[in-house]
């Protein structure tokens, strides 16, 4: 953010090409997958049941849609799942207004960050 400041931008999609033009997990995805070869290698025990990187851990895999299906898998509430994934409303909506129930409308995130950090304890 500093280098972007220094930068005189000010505003737009962080991750950008040089034209300012947001940049997808794609454009990532060769640099994660090399990451991840490496502590296969120097780390084996740590991905030992995985054979394929690629089809593992591919972008194409939301990282969302995986932690909440873990999350899922190891016995998280409902209404765990249900604070944690209020982004999906929000990218659902696209270019409209998401549509809240007025608890979550007007739930604040500090006061229930308690609630929304239980997701984190299923990793």
């Amino acid at each position: 953010m500093s280098i972007y400041k220094d930068l005189g931008i000010r505003n737009g999609h962080f991750f950008r090409d040089e034209l300012g033009m947001r940049l997808k997990a794609s454009n990532f995805e060769q640099r994660f997958f090399d990451r991840l070869e490496a502590v296969k290698v120097m780390h084996p025990h740590l991905l030992s049941s995985v054979d394929n990187i690629d089809e593992e851990f591919g972008v194409s895999r939301s990282f969302r849609r995986g932690a909440t299906s873990e999350a899922v898998n190891q016995g998280a509430k409902p209404d765990v799942l249900d604070a944690n994934n209020r982004w999906r409303k929000v990218e659902q909506a696209g270019a409209s207004n998401p549509t809240f129930t007025m608890r979550e409308h007007y739930t604040d995130v500090q006061l229930t960050l308690k609630q929304r950090l239980q997701f984190s304890l299923y990793f």
